[in-house]
């Protein structure tokens, strides 16, 4: 028996959804978004998710079940003194437009291999004894922490990452609780991109911020920072950050993603000086990267070094 969460017909309001179970069904006629793969820190061991029309949800059991209303009060989305960018360039894929469009998800075993991630397991020995490591072949990426000087602001990505969300949703069916809002499992984050092209690094991060933020930077102007491993227990791979500085003067599109991929990002101006709260407020799913990006970003500002 298949249980899965659909939204009814009583939705009123915007981004308002009511939430029942629907039980039998498959995947027959459902197409199969990648959204998820596109994050190289957000890989989830042996889980593959499915994303189409509603939210649905393999793992439960076959009682009805309501989700709580996904209307909110519209400060909510913008905290700390963030300022929406794509309101002006992108009004589609604000966070608000997202939460209307999304769909059905399953938590299921993989379907076949991924083009993205591959489960591994390495045996090795220590203390002369044999021990084993399950592990996730996963790209090395890119992040970039770009700095608008017009905003004095770091440009943060917000978007819904599946796994976070079913990661949120396993958690409070163990705790005996409903389904979380869908809110819950949009992240903030630095531009990013894994490395899957035949270019250098800094191509890759100028096309990654010209597909999610929309400006055309050069890249001589792509600052490395630093590397570091990402997902050190999971993958191990390599994680390249870079720096850049953008102006509107820079824009070419009104960026959001590649939305044939699944993408669906806003673009966020988060002011340096609410920083500090911004990176405190432990109500607010951020990326280690832009933690990291953020604490480096200021103590760049204050030094006078950029």
């Amino acid at each position: 028996m298949h249980t899965s969460l659909v939204p009814t017909k009583e939705s009123t309001g915007a981004a308002s959804v009511r939430w029942t179970s629907l039980i039998g069904g498959g995947l027959n006629g459902w197409g199969c978004c990648e959204i998820y793969t596109n994050c190289c820190c957000c890989t989830s061991v042996g889980v593959s998710l499915l994303i189409a029309r509603g939210v649905r949800l393999s793992r439960r059991s076959g009682r009805a079940m309501v989700m709580p209303q996904l209307s909110h009060d519209n400060e909510q989305f913008y905290p700390h003194g963030l300022k929406s960018i794509s309101k002006e360039h992108n009004p589609g894929g604000i966070m608000e437009k997202t939460l209307q469009r999304l769909g059905q998800i399953d938590i299921i075993p993989p379907p076949g291999p991924s083009r993205f991630v591959s489960p591994q397991t390495v045996m090795y020995h220590l203390d002369g004894k044999q021990r084993r490591w399950d592990m996730v072949k996963a790209h090395s990426s890119v992040g970039i922490v770009l700095y608008h000087a017009e905003e004095d602001a770091l440009l943060v990505v917000r978007q819904f990452r599946p796994a976070v969300y079913a990661s949120r949703w396993m958690e409070a069916q163990a705790e005996g609780k409903g389904p979380p809002p869908l809110s819950v499992g949009f992240t903030y984050e630095l531009t990013a991109g894994i490395v899957d092209k035949s270019k250098s690094l800094a191509e890759i991060a100028k096309e990654e911020v010209l597909e999610e933020v929309g400006y055309d930077v050069k890249v001589e102007d792509m600052r490395p920072v630093t590397v570091y491993v990402s997902s050190t227990g999971i993958s191990g791979s390599k994680h390249h950050m870079f720096y850049a500085a953008v102006s509107e003067s820079m824009r070419s599109n009104g960026g959001g993603g590649v939305q044939d991929s699944g993408e669906a990002i806003e673009v966020l101006a988060l002011p340096l000086a609410h920083a500090d709260a911004f990176e405190r407020d432990e109500s607010i799913p951020k990326s280690a990267g832009l933690l990291f990006g953020l604490m480096w970003l200021r103590n760049q500002k204050r030094a006078d070094t950029l």
